[in-house]
């Protein structure tokens, strides 16, 4: 039988465990803030240069692949190996909403993965796909409160060989919606850039050089920022996922609180039923 005591402790419970929901809020804003300015600004900037990397492959497309088919081609540009790379960014736990089902369910689904290399960062990722689907992949160790500089080096160099490299993860719109998406960081895609009109440029100090900046440092560019665009989602996801919580923790408590409303009225009315119970028997025996 559950009694006020129950009750008692019980609302205690609910209590401690909405400051905890409550500091993880905190926590997941306040990295989420730190996040998303740096994440917003970079879009901009990087819309811009992808414009200027589509214009230039575009626009000299022909002079490029005579550029390739030299035979030092390989010191002055990247020469990638042909082949198609899909990377997975899922996470470590499952505290991050509804976000990373989102992200797992369009990879899952997009034929491309049969007919690619696999990269899964995050052991939610890994058990999910190992669960689904018994294509062979390579799994990155990623830490869920963040990456260093060597650690996206290390991803960096498995990827950059390749000729398109599509990543799926979380992109940020509002505080209130994150989307899946699958973006390829390497391969031009016209659909991109519709009505865009081709020109020619003057390059300094030549093409070659130019192309090479392009194929390397702006991937990089581009790798960090998909890392840094799925890290905003997954805190956006996860601080409304514990919002969630708070809320549900809050009703949970005005339902135990009515419970022990009424536990302690029954409790009464019985106090008071043994107390006539005692003057009616005191009262039979005088």
């Amino acid at each position: 039988m559950v009694t006020s005591i129950d009750i008692t402790q019980e609302l205690i419970r609910l209590d401690t465990l909405s400051n905890i929901v409550e500091t993880f809020q905190e926590i997941a804003t306040t990295r989420m803030q730190r996040v998303r300015d740096q994440v917003l600004r970079n879009r901009v900037f990087l819309t811009g240069i992808d414009k200027i990397y589509y214009q230039v492959s575009a626009s000299y497309k022909e002079e490029l692949l005579k550029l390739k088919s030299r035979k030092n081609a390989r010191n002055e540009v990247l020469v990638r190996n042909g082949r198609s790379a899909t990377v997975l960014i899922s996470a470590n736990s499952n505290l991050y909403g509804t976000i990373l089902p989102k992200t797992y369910k369009l990879f899952i689904e997009d034929p491309l993965h049969n007919s690619s290399d696999i990269f899964i960062i995050g052991k939610i990722g890994k058990a999910l796909f190992e669960g689904t689907s018994k294509n062979p992949f390579t799994y990155i160790e990623l830490s869920d409160s963040g990456f260093t500089n060597d650690e996206l080096k290390v991803i960096r160099d498995k990827l950059i060989p390749y000729s398109h490299v599509v990543m799926y993860h979380g992109l940020y719109r509002t505080i209130l919606t994150q989307d899946a998406i699958s973006e390829d960081i390497v391969g031009i895609n016209k659909e991109d850039h519709p009505n865009e009109p081709l020109m020619k440029w003057l390059f300094e100090p030549n093409l070659e050089e130019i192309i090479k900046y392009f194929e390397s440092q702006i991937f990089s560019s581009n790798l960090t920022q998909h890392m840094h665009e799925s890290e905003l989602a997954k805190l956006a996801s996860r601080t409304i996922s514990l919002e969630d919580s708070r809320n549900n923790i809050k009703d949970a408590i005005k339902k135990t609180q009515l419970k022990k409303a009424i536990i302690q009225h029954q409790e009464k009315n019985r106090k008071q039923m043994n107390n006539l119970i005692g003057v009616y028997f005191r009262s039979y025996k005088t």
